[in-house]
């Protein structure tokens, strides 16, 4: 039987951004202890930094940095809410953990896009568990 692997809280040990693509080197979980709940796979998310104005309240990261997806099929398991209630003009919804429904991990506001005109699926670094290397 293999011990399962240690999740730590960012910043962890290690590096968490591959510096050829700009994604996630590991694997990203569930912040809450006692969920092992695996959010992201290994190179699935980009990392960007947003300015302060840029995040919502209550997703406010100390950093800036959020890991980005462009679509909700890129995370390995994730909840998505309902729209958030008025005043919501934009149709916003938080994401939370699909198996113990902790949250709000991050969010989705279909008006914010990239340069691309993608649209950002945001998980700030700090509301999730990094699997550390061992």
């Amino acid at each position: 039987m293999t011990t399962p692997a240690t999740l730590v809280k960012y910043p962890p040990g290690q590096d968490v951004v591959s510096k050829e693509t700009n994604s996630n080197v590991h694997a990203l979980f569930c912040p809450r202890e006692g969920c092992r709940s695996k959010v992201l796979t290994p190179g699935s998310a980009s990392l960007l930094t947003l300015e302060k104005e840029q995040l919502p309240k209550e997703m406010a990261s100390a950093s800036g940095k959020v890991w980005v997806v462009h679509e909700v099929m890129a995370f390995y398991n994730i909840g998505v809410s309902k729209p958030l209630p008025n005043p919501n003009p934009t149709q916003a919804r938080y994401l939370a953990c699909a198996d113990c429904d902790h949250g709000p991990l991050g969010w989705h506001d279909p008006s914010v896009k990239d340069e691309q005109g993608r649209l950002l699926w945001i998980i700030p670094v700090e509301r999730v568990r990094y699997q550390e290397e061992a």
